[in-house]
């Protein structure tokens, strides 16, 4: 998903999947980059991150990406979707 032009289907948002954070409960987020104005560099900071299972993808492979490089290599990674879900404590999740 990473470099594709996706959408929002709660908020309507659209713009460039530019970045994925995996959270220890399993929640994955991509932050979405808006659209540029001409000249302006592609940034992540003030942009949205939304839940993996709330964005829908509109066109593909709109900026080149590790991940599609990955895939044209053969390179499988296991997927799953998850909804978040609370945060539980796991024994040892910090180091203690």
């Amino acid at each position: 998903m990473l470099g594709d032009k996706v959408r929002c289907i709660v908020s309507g948002h659209i713009g460039i999947a530019v970045a994925r954070t995996e959270f220890l409960n399993g929640c994955v987020q991509y932050s979405v980059a808006g659209k540029l104005k001409s000249g302006e560099k592609l940034s992540t900071e003030g942009e949205p991150s939304i839940d993996e299972m709330c964005l829908e993808v509109i066109q593909k492979k709109v900026i080149k990406s590790k991940e599609y490089e990955d895939e044209k290599e053969n390179v499988t990674k296991e997927k799953k979707k998850s909804n978040g879900g609370p945060v539980r404590f796991i024994k040892g999740m910090r180091g203690y």
